[in-house]
């Protein structure tokens, strides 16, 4: 299609779409995400004062249940 038309002197044509975009995005959550797991885990070592227990929360949450259960159960 770029041989088809012809351009201005100065002009050019670039071709993007969706692919182009999900890189950008899969580039900024490389930057991001460490450096929120980084911030977390100081955050958690701050509070337990241990650097053990702070390892031991960032490892269990991935292992933790989405729904707690609690519409199953009934009040007293």
């Amino acid at each position: 299609m770029p041989e088809q038309v012809e351009l201005p002197a100065g002009y050019s044509l670039t071709w993007s779409g969706q692919y182009e975009y999900m890189e950008r995005a899969q580039d900024r959550l490389n930057q991001v995400v460490p450096v929120t797991l980084a911030i977390i885990f100081l955050l958690l070592y701050l509070t337990f004062c241990s650097s053990g227990e702070a390892l031991l929360v960032m490892l269990s949450l991935p292992f933790r249940p989405t729904d707690d259960g609690l519409e199953d159960r009934q009040a007293p």
